[in-house]
């Protein structure tokens, strides 16, 4: 929420990183330096003013807490967007000093870069004084054969630069890795950022603006639709025309689906709301956060409730009904997880169908999935009511994905824990997994990974170059019958 004054009592405190009235650092002729591009075109080059109008546009803000993994913030001069970027660097702070490391991604305006490329620079300096660039996390990201160590992107970019005194004020001592998005692909960006995603120590900032030069009507229509697609983690929908930095935001959906996250909306203008643009040419300009799962358990009521949903699915198939409709919000079943539902008849399997990432709430997901496992599975005929009472249901709530970075097979099968993990392969298009509960069937983990190998099309003893390997764990529940009154 906004404040309504500016700096009234009670907002939030900020400390920056370098404040104007600092000694400057000892030049050190070994140390690269990446100088300001933009200081007193995009934001004040004046180091009082600079850290004026920023803590003023912080102190704005009252977020509520929980504190967001990242951001997604917009990159126009600060009097057009800083109000509505301060918004997510707000909201970042709540996590205090527990932040040490932020990871930007901002497009690349003037160069025309292939892939990504993070900068040869050690520190990267503000008016505010300069912030070290995480060395780790650039090692970890240049593993990535799409990766280029390349000073030319990032020597005039502004959509980078225009993040770093918020980091400064907002949150304090910390390193940055910025990297500039050129032609990749979501997955290629997703398997980069989740090289330095880590955990609470990490922030990730995404920089793009929205809709440009449309009349305000036209532009708020098109940013509305924008955000939709945002919140529904819609990676494919996310395109050039709607937001610059395209690119590097569907990266960032991509992970975030894996995650099973939340994306939450933190402010939205454009430059015709402010005093110095016009309405009949626009920019827009968002902030949204992005927020980790709720993965607590189910409670023995909302286990009965969640096999209901599966089964009352099942029988609006079989008695040609319009399935049920997913519980809303505050309802548990609202919030976005993972699931798969299993159908047996007398021991064997009558068919399981689910999702590895989190494309629906849980509430769909137990009604969609229910549906397709008895009548969508293409290893077995739609289900009949003559089998319907002699069914039995299992579900499998699954954790979001953890990404791993095993260099052999071998590391892999080391690393499994048996009848815990559950296991995702990929490669290129193909993808196949296993659910923990394989591991009744395949107890040796050599045999687990090839399992899923052969699921994935993969040869027994491939190990492509652009595996990406993923964990992760379920909460099962079942076997429960067949209601006996639903057909």
């Amino acid at each position: 929420m906004r404040r309504g004054v500016r700096g009234a009592p009670g907002g939030l405190g900020f400390t920056a990183g370098a404040r104007p009235d600092e000694e400057p650092a000892v030049s050190d002729p070994s140390v690269l330096v990446r100088q300001p591009a933009v200081a007193g075109m995009f934001y004040d080059d004046d180091p009082a003013e600079l850290h004026r109008f920023v803590t003023e546009a912080l102190s704005e803000w009252e977020p509520s807490p929980p504190p967001p993994k990242a951001v997604i913030v917009p990159h126009a001069g600060y009097r057009y967007s800083g109000a509505t970027a301060a918004s997510a660097f707000a909201a970042l702070s709540l996590r205090g000093s527990r932040i040490t490391r932020v990871v930007v991604l901002g497009p690349s305006h003037r160069v025309p870069l292939q892939g990504m490329a993070v900068s040869c620079a050690d520190r990267f300096a503000t008016p505010l004084g300069d912030i070290p660039v995480d060395d780790g996390a650039r090692a970890a990201v240049l593993a990535c054969p799409w990766v280029s160590a390349d000073e030319v992107p990032h020597t005039r970019e502004h959509s980078l630069e225009v993040q770093f005194p918020f980091i400064q004020v907002a949150l304090g001592d910390v390193r940055i890795l910025p990297i500039a998005v050129g032609r990749a692909s979501p997955d290629q960006v997703a398997d980069a950022l989740e090289r330095v995603w880590g955990g609470d120590e990490t922030a990730v900032v995404v920089s793009s603006d929205m809709s440009h030069y449309h009349s305000y009507e036209k532009a708020n229509s098109l940013d509305d639709d924008t955000t939709a697609k945002l919140i529904g983690l819609d990676v494919e929908e996310i395109v050039p025309d709607r937001m610059c930095g395209a690119k590097a935001v569907a990266g960032l959906l991509a992970v975030a689906r894996r995650k099973a996250m939340t994306v939450r909306t933190l402010a939205r203008c454009n430059s015709g709301d402010t005093p110095w643009g016009e309405k009949d040419r626009v920019v827009g300009y968002g902030a949204w956060g992005l927020y980790d799962a709720d993965s607590a358990p189910l409670d023995a009521d909302e286990e009965s409730q969640a096999f209901g949903l599966a089964w009352s699915s099942i029988a609006a198939g079989l008695n040609g009904a319009k399935r049920p409709a997913p519980p809303e919000a505050p309802s548990v079943f609202a919030r976005r997880q993972s699931c798969f539902v299993t159908l047996h008849v007398g021991g064997a399997l009558r068919g399981c169908i689910g999702n590895i990432e989190a494309l629906t709430s849980l509430g769909e997901g137990l009604i969609r999935y229910g549906h397709s496992a008895a009548f969508g599975d293409p290893r077995f005929p739609p289900l009949n009511s003559a089998e319907y009472h002699r069914l039995s249901m299992d579900l499998s709530l699954l954790s979001p994905l953890e990404r791993v970075f095993p260099t052999t097979e071998e590391e892999l099968v080391e690393m499994l824990r048996p009848g815990i993990d559950g296991l995702v392969l990929s490669s290129g298009s193909r993808r196949g997994t296993f659910l923990p509960s394989v591991w009744d069937q395949l107890a040796d983990p050599a045999e687990f990974v090839n399992g899923v190998k052969g699921k994935a099309g993969l040869a027994r003893r491939a190990w492509p170059d652009d595996i990406q390997v993923h964990l992760y764990q379920t909460t099962s529940m079942g076997p429960r019958p067949a209601p006996p009154e639903e057909v």
